[in-house]
C-alpha cells in the first residue's frame, strides 16, 4: 500500500516529521512524504522537490563539487569519496536521485552520453549554488568561533 501526499512544511507538520525522526531547517521546503508498508514496518521518505537556493544536502554539496570537473557516474561516486577526504561514499542509488533532481533544478547539464556512460557537468547555476553554499558553510565556522575558545569558570 502506498499512500502520497504534498504539503508546505508548518510547525504541525514539522512535529510529525519530527516523530519520524526527520527534523528540517528550512520551513519552506515543498516535500512529498510516501509512507510504505512493508512487512508491518513504516518507512518515510521524503524528497525535497526543488532546490530554492535554501541549505544543500550534504549529497547535493558534494555532487556539485565533485561536477567542478565533468564526470560520469562510476567516476563521479570517487571523486565525491575524494573531495570529501574519504568521509562520504555515495552509492549509485543516492547518486543518480541526486543528479536527477539537481538536473531537473539546471543546477547540472548532462553534457555527453555515449550510450554507456553519461557524463555530467555543473552550469554557471550550480557553480553560483555551491559558492553561495561554500560561504554559508564558512559562515557558520566563523560564528562558531566560540567553541574554540578556552572555557573559564
Amino acid at each position: 500500500m502506498q499512500v502520497g501526499a504534498s504539503f508546505w512544511v508548518d510547525k504541525s507538520v514539522r512535529k510529525l516529521l519530527m516523530f519520524f525522526g526527520i527534523l528540517f531547517t528550512n520551513h519552506e521546503w515543498n516535500v512529498i512524504v510516501m509512507l510504505y508498508d512493508i512487512s508491518r514496518s513504516i518507512i518515510v521518505e521524503v524528497l525535497k522537490m526543488s532546490y530554492n537556493g535554501g541549505p544543500m544536502t550534504e549529497a547535493m554539496y558534494y555532487v556539485l563539487l565533485a561536477l567542478m570537473r565533468p564526470n560520469h557516474g562510476y567516476q563521479l561516486m570517487q571523486s565525491i569519496t575524494e573531495v570529501s577526504n574519504g568521509r562520504l561514499k555515495m552509492g549509485p542509488g543516492t547518486l543518480y536521485g541526486v543528479l536527477s533532481r539537481m538536473q531537473k533544478d539546471d543546477l547540472i547539464v548532462l553534457s555527453k552520453d555515449d550510450g554507456r556512460r553519461k557524463t555530467y557537468e555543473i552550469t554557471s547555476e550550480g557553480e553560483r549554488a555551491l559558492r553561495m553554499e561554500y560561504e554559508r558553510l564558512k559562515s557558520l565556522i566563523i560564528d562558531s568561533a566560540i567553541l574554540e575558545e578556552e572555557r573559564h569558570e
